[in-house]
C-alpha cells in the first residue's frame, strides 16, 4: 500500500470505516526534504527530468482551502 500523505489516507479509513491499514508506505517520507513540500513531491514523482513544476505546483499546492474538482482528483490519483 503507497500514497502521497498516507497519514491523511490512514485517519479517513480509521475514522470513517473504522479499517486500520497494514505495511503502508507515505511516498513523501522517502524525500529529505519536508514531506509536505513541492519538493518532496517532485523528487517522489521523479523529479523535474518527467515533470514540469509549475503543473504540479498547480494541481497539488494551489488553492489547497478549496474543494478538490474531480479532474484535479483523477489527476492526483494517476
Amino acid at each position: 500500500k503507497y500514497a502521497f500523505k498516507m497519514d491523511r489516507i490512514a485517519i479517513a479509513l480509521y475514522l470513517d470505516v473504522a479499517l486500520f491499514i497494514d505495511d503502508a508506505v507515505d511516498m513523501l517520507s522517502v524525500s529529505v526534504h519536508n514531506r509536505r513540500s513541492l519538493q518532496a513531491l517532485m523528487n517522489a514523482m521523479g523529479g523535474e527530468l518527467t515533470l514540469y513544476k509549475p503543473n504540479v505546483k498547480t494541481l497539488f499546492f494551489d488553492n489547497e482551502s478549496r474543494l478538490v474538482s474531480d479532474s484535479d482528483l483523477v489527476q492526483q490519483a494517476w
